[in-house]
């Protein structure tokens, strides 16, 4: 229920963007996955894939709405039992994006965002003489989302970004994603 609410809620931020009359670019963009912390200590790099909808606010300010999913997973072993662990999250959260540098070739920007993260871990054991466990577990946390990135060639951005969820054991990671910004001009 809360994920059908949650992407109703996207969906309507989504179209609300899109319908402003604004100049829009919407981004779409792929990359890495690296947890770090304990959840780096339980899942291996993964990836990263999505979208974005962004809104120039000023000359040196943007604000936009990101979209991603992420999987990551991992093979652990510990005296004879086997573990294939899944996680996969679905990150929504509006943010600002302040361009601290701005040129004819390139734009820096510095990103920060607030928003939700929709995770979901699965972890699959296979204990010898016990035969397998299935666990799996799940939930909606907040998050927040800081880092920069560069604008180049026109329409092309490169985004490292720092993400932090909220959760009962607190899960964070970086993402490097790049990606292509389409024009969206009425």
């Amino acid at each position: 229920m809360k994920r059908k609410g949650l992407a109703v809620i996207v969906s309507a931020l989504f179209l609300m963007m899109a319908s402003t009359g604004f100049a829009m670019e919407l981004g779409i963009k792929g990359g890495i996955h690296m947890p770090t912390g304990d959840y780096g200590d339980v899942v291996d790099e993964g990836y990263t894939f999505g979208a974005q909808l962004k809104a120039p606010a000023t000359d040196i300010l943007s604000w936009g709405v990101h979209l991603a999913y992420t999987t990551a997973m991992a093979d652990q072993q510990l005296m004879g039992a086997k573990a294939d662990i899944d996680a996969a999250m679905i990150e929504v959260y509006p943010f600002l994006d302040f361009y601290p540098v701005k040129t004819d070739q390139f734009d820096l920007f510095l990103r920060g965002g607030l928003g939700f993260n929709m995770w979901e871990i699965e972890v699959e054991s296979k204990i010898p003489g016990y035969g397998t466990v299935k666990n799996k577990d799940d939930g909606t946390d907040l998050m927040i989302a800081a880092g920069g990135g560069i604008n180049f060639l026109r329409n092309f951005e490169l985004l490292a970004l720092y993400n932090r969820v909220f959760a009962d054991d607190d899960a964070d990671y970086f993402t490097f994603t790049i990606g292509y910004n389409f024009d969206l001009q009425r």
